[in-house]
Order: structure tokens, then sequence, then C-alpha cells
């Protein structure tokens, strides 16, 4: 079905590549794509589509920078972009889209500070960034553990019935405790 509506929103693009809810409708559905991919072990499949998907929402940030959702959105992008090229053993390309994406989550959790989806999307870039750096630089993993953590907690707090941020939390927590264990690192 998802093959379908991507098809659907290209060839929208071929007739009428200027209008902005095709454009975005369209990278959602790449971003779709590339998390299904991933899922399914189709991991060149699944960085195509994120790169598609990324080049898109990166245009739809410059033209309307008045939008910050178009950012998170690529950051988003960026995220499974990273997951992608780590996976087709692509480490610099997939640290440079781990470090992209945080750049602009971070920024925008910091110009919108009461927009908890921001926050999430900066907790999740930390946590890829902590997995990423598990190994080979442990203390610059840790770091990035340590602000996904401070984030997650601060949303959860904030939001405390809300099922998405308790997720975060939980995701967040066994992440860091997984780092922690492996090397040794328990109180």
């Amino acid at each position: 079905i998802l093959g379908e509506a991507l098809r659907f929103y290209e060839s929208l693009l071929r007739i009428d590549s200027t209008e902005p809810r095709v454009r975005e409708q369209t990278a959602e559905t790449y971003a779709r794509m590339a998390r299904i991919s991933l899922a399914a072990g189709r991991t060149d499949d699944s960085a195509r589509h994120a790169q598609a998907g990324v080049d898109l929402f990166e245009a739809l940030a410059a033209q309307f920078p008045d939008r910050p959702r178009y950012r998170d959105d690529l950051a988003e992008a960026y995220i499974f972009l990273g997951h992608s090229r780590v996976l087709n053993a692509d480490f610099a390309g997939g640290l440079e889209a781990y470090r992209r994406g945080g750049e602009i989550a971070d920024a925008l959790a910091r110009q919108f500070p009461a927009e908890p989806a921001y926050k999430a999307t900066a907790a999740e870039c930390h946590r890829s960034l902590g997995y990423y750096f598990t190994v080979a630089r442990a203390d610059e993993g840790e770091a990035h553990f340590k602000e996904a953590l401070r984030l997650a907690e601060q949303l959860h707090t904030d939001h405390p019935h809300a099922a998405e941020y308790r997720a975060l939390l939980a995701s967040v927590l066994g992440a860091y405790g997984q780092f922690l264990v492996a090397h040794q690192r328990l109180p």
C-alpha cells in the first residue's frame, strides 16, 4: 500500500513539484518507506528512501523557515538515514546524518522550549548518537545518552500522562542501561 502511495505522490511531484503539501506528503511517505524497509532488513532501499525524504524536507525547511515542523521532520528523517547508512556499513555517512539531525533537533528544542515534540526528536537523536559511540568512543556515547535521558525525563515530568513520552523515557533508559552494563559502569 505504501509503495502505491509513494508512486502516487511521485506522480504528483512530476505534475506540480512546487506545491508544498504534495512535497510534504511525498517526503512523509519516503520517511515511512525508509522505516518499513529498515525494519524489513532492506537497508539499501531504506537508505534510498531516507535520502529522498531528507532532500524534500531540506528543501521545504529552506523554503519555509517559519514552519519549524519541517525542520523537526527533517531531523527525524536524518535519524533513519543514519540508521540505514550504518547498517550499510557507511559509518561516516551514518555519523554525519545522526549529527546533522541532532544539530537541527537541538536548535529547535532551544528555539521552541515549550514544544515537547522537538525535545522528543532531540532525545531520539542523542540516543542514536549514544548508540553510535558506544563501542569506539564510550565517553562521547555516555554524554549523548545522558542528554537523551535529561530530555526524556523532562518530557515525562512535564507530560506524565503522555504515553509517547513514557515510551521514549523507557527506550532511553533501556539504551543507556545497556551501555552502562556493557561498560561496567553501573553504580
